[in-house]
């Protein structure tokens, strides 16, 4: 039969084993959110850029009518 602090520390390490699996669970978690965070940044930024190349394109469009009709 094991002695009680054998089995607490059998316990302890156990508990200590897992403290360090959750953190690096956690720490998982923290870089996948980062990761969310800068592929919806960079996605925000796409739409920005696609928005100004077509109204880029649009004054574009109107500087050439406006030479047309000089």
């Amino acid at each position: 039969m094991r002695s009680k602090n054998s089995c607490q520390s059998t316990i302890l390490k156990f508990q200590n084993a897992n403290f360090v699996s959750l953190r690096n669970f956690s720490n998982k978690i923290e870089a996948i959110n980062s990761l969310i965070a800068t592929i919806e940044a960079k996605s925000e930024l796409q739409a920005h850029i696609l928005k100004l190349n077509f109204t880029l394109k649009k004054l574009g469009l109107i500087a050439e009518q406006s030479k047309k009709c000089e």
